[in-house]
Parts: C-alpha cells; structure tokens; sequence
C-alpha cells in the first residue's frame, strides 16, 4: 500500500515534536522516529489495524495506533 501524507498531518506532526522536545529532551525525535516506523507499517501487505470507531467506521476506514503517544493514524 502507498502511505500518503498530507502537507497537514506533516505540520501537525512537526509542531507536536516541538512540544514533546520542550517536555523532555528527545521525546519530539522519538515522536518523528515513531511515525515513520508506523508509515513504513502501513506501506506493507496486511499491516496490523484494527476498525476506526464512528464515521470512518461506517466508511470502512481502519487505524493505526502508536502505543506511545496514543495518536492515530
């Protein structure tokens, strides 16, 4: 599967680093390192997701959680 990332989430993900870097000294590059693991996950066949809960669920759509920060993808 080709993962596409939009200009938005990249900004998003830019500044929510800079706040974990703020919070603890690396934190923000283990973020970063986390989301390009969880990309690379999601561009293999069969990748580990589980059903998104309300609208997308209806739509179909699954996610991806970074244990870690709890964010979605």
């Amino acid at each position: 599967m080709k993962v596409k990332v939009s200009k938005e989430a990249t900004e998003e993900l830019i500044e929510a680093a800079a706040w974990y870097e703020l919070e603890l000294p690396g934190l923000g590059e283990q973020l970063i390192n986390a989301f390009e693991l969880a990309t690379a996950t999601l561009a293999e066949p069969n990748p580990p997701l589980v059903p998104a809960i309300g609208k997308a669920a209806k739509l179909g759509a699954k996610r991806l959680i970074l244990q870690r920060f709890r964010s979605l993808l």
